[in-house]
């Protein structure tokens, strides 16, 4: 019921693109993206596409299913269609046509190209459905390869090292000297689509060459050093993860990005290979999730295409997708079950290893971070309020807290017990002297470690119309930092039981009345989230030895994407990662930068949980 995936930003035709049916993606020497599409060609700048489709002008491009594209030195591209091939002059705007012309053997011979590749001669190298072919821009000429097996359907061709370029016939590849024209071919059988169709695409790393099939997954032709020559060919179907394999899948293309992770489009998903060649090697696939806007768009994933930014775009047979690779150490969760989808409120765990996940309406998950199984708990609807959580404590010996809008819970071996009904329960603390804060809308109560006794704050609770609490947080000197719903913040002396109110005193002013979240980083300076704002709180030591207080506030014009701070946790480096309504931001202290991430998702308020210092949830 919770799955692990991408995010993905997605286009379709009501976005711009001419058609939602992806066949071919290619970005230019200036940057532009090109994407061909089942009816037509679109060129994207990064905010909008310019369309170019078949029309009755002679100018106009030959046909509008676009199968892929090159680039020549002039930095004009060459595309290939189903109905010709076509070389478009950028400056112009306009296309000119080549097609097979009867009984004129300098001229195209067939008319469907699947596959193109401009090398450092400038000399074009053109896969058709009936072969292989050669176009020389200086003497306009065509030429034809007809010899065994050049002379049949050509899907892909590639660069190899050197002088060669790979070749997928359908009897097998061909590695083919461009300069000599001698060739070595490697007869390859495997199974088809119903189709008939027998290889999509290849890819050569480490002179191993990857191919991928239409009915058998993925096969490898693998280089021997020592004997400088290709071996046999093997399948690579099977990995370390065995739930996962690609037996019987087809596999339209590949690519690398260059964390070193392959890319499969197949007809299956979004497939990600880790540490390919390697006994470590693991195989994940990302589907389409109906309940999931951000998964990707479509199962059938023709194109997979990583740019010169390093993000990978998806062209499947329902529009085109798009992934920041650089985003990936965001690792992303989301529910696969419609009666347990639900807004995430609030986030625990005892061990980094077991995931409790509370919700605002649907009970609570736990989700076991090593195997990816989950369980999902729901109370009867008479007690429905305890199916809205808004606070986990997962103590480390086995006891887990739930606050809920029905009042707190304590799960143990197996059972729940109320310890709290009545009062919502908004945030929930362990101090270093293991009492637990239990933060209500009716006031705080804390429970003491030693004597195992909960008592109601009277100090704090005095406060007329502002006993809401939202947040609470212990600092290095044993402090207790209690926000408050409206009310602003307090701190709590432990040794004098003493609230104090903090407000600036002329030193800055705290800004915002709802504190959401609070942390510490470095000792001594306290970082508020507010509903307005970012507040950093550096303690002072007056001269008569009274506590004193500097803030100053980061607002939305300092860089951070929204005013209300939702959650804060530092890291090891000097960062504090702050999550908002409109994304997550990397906070650098000492520069006073901000850095923007997932800008597209709103996060839940006082929802997030540190597992260690380099992996966050939120």
């Amino acid at each position: 019921m919770i799955a692990s995936d991408l995010l993905f930003e997605r286009f379709y035709s009501n976005n711009g693109i001419p058609d939602n049916r992806i066949r071919s993606i290619f970005q230019d020497s200036k940057g532009f993206l090109w994407i061909g599409t089942m009816n037509g060609v679109s060129k994207y700048d990064g905010y909008s596409f310019e369309n170019f489709y078949k029309t009755k002008s002679t100018n106009s491009i030959s046909g509008n299913w676009v199968y892929d594209f090159c680039e020549d030195a002039a930095h004009n591209l060459w595309m290939a269609t189903r109905e010709g091939l076509n070389y478009f002059i950028r400056d112009k705007k306009k296309f000119i046509n080549y097609k097979k012309i009867p009984l004129n053997p300098n001229s195209l011979f067939c008319n469907e190209i699947n596959s193109l590749k401009l090398d450092h001669d400038n000399y074009l190298w053109i896969g058709t459905a009936n072969g292989l072919a050669g176009f020389n821009p200086r003497g306009r000429k065509f030429d034809r390869y007809s010899q065994f097996p050049l002379n049949t359907k050509i899907s892909k061709i590639i660069n190899s090292f050197g002088d060669f370029i790979w070749i997928a016939t359908e009897k097998g590849i061909v590695h083919f000297n461009i300069k000599t024209h001698h060739y070595k071919f490697y007869p390859l059988r495997v199974k088809s689509n119903p189709y008939g169709d027998i290889f999509w695409s290849m890819m050569e790393f480490h002179r191993d060459l990857y191919i991928t099939t239409g009915g058998d997954g993925l096969v490898k032709l693998p280089f021997d050093f020592k004997k400088k020559d290709y071996g046999r060919f093997m399948y690579v179907n099977k990995f370390s993860n065995q739930a996962s394999n690609l037996d019987r899948i087809q596999v339209f293309d590949i690519c690398m990005s260059r964390n070193g992770i392959v890319w499969l489009g197949t007809g299956n998903g979004l497939a990600k290979i880790e540490n390919l060649g390697k006994n470590s090697a693991k195989l994940m696939f990302y589907r389409n999730n109906a309940l999931n806007n951000n998964s990707i768009s479509n199962n059938t994933v023709y194109r997979i295409f990583v740019d010169r930014t390093d993000v990978l775009w998806c062209g499947t047979e329902m529009g085109l997708n798009k992934l920041d690779i650089k985003l990936l150490p965001f690792h992303y969760f989301t529910f696969t079950n419609s009666n347990f989808k639900d807004q995430v409120r609030c986030i625990g765990s005892p061990d980094g290893k077991e995931l409790w996940l509370g919700t605002a309406q649907k009970g609570f998950s736990i989700l076991n971070m090593r195997n990816g199984l989950n369980r999902c708990f729901r109370f009867n609807p008479e007690q429905s309020f305890f199916n809205s959580t808004r606070s986990i404590l997962a103590l480390p010996e086995g006891k887990i807290w739930l606050g809920t809008l029905g009042g707190l819970l304590e799960f143990s071996n197996g059972s729940f017990k109320k310890i709290i009904e009545g009062s919502a329960v908004f945030a929930l603390y362990r101090d270093t002297r293991k009492n637990i804060w239990i933060g209500t809308n009716h006031g705080v109560y804390e429970l003491e470690g030693s004597v195992n006794k909960i008592h109601y704050l009277e100090g704090l609770n005095n406060l007329k119309n502002n006993d809401f609490v939202r947040s609470i947080f212990e600092d290095h000197a044993g402090n207790i930092w209690i926000g408050l719903e409206n009310g602003g913040l307090y701190c709590l002396n432990p040794r004098t039981e003493k609230f104090s109110h903090i407000t600036g005193n002329g030193k800055g002013q705290l800004f915002g009345s709802n504190i959401l979240c609070l942390n510490e980083y470095p000792n001594n300076v306290i970082w508020a989230g507010s509903e307005s704002g970012l507040n950093k709180i550096t303690i002072q030591v007056e001269r008569n030895g009274k506590i004193g207080y500097f803030i100053k506030n980061y607002f939305e014009s300092n860089g951070i994407p929204d005013k209300s701070i939702n959650s804060i946790i530092p890291d090891y480096k000097g960062n504090l990662w702050i999550s908002t309504i409109k994304g997550i931001v990397k906070f650098d202290i000492r520069r006073e930068k901000f850095q923007k991430f997932l800008s597209n998702i709103d996060f839940s308020q006082s929802c997030f949980f540190k597992t260690n210092n380099s992996e966050f949830m939120f």
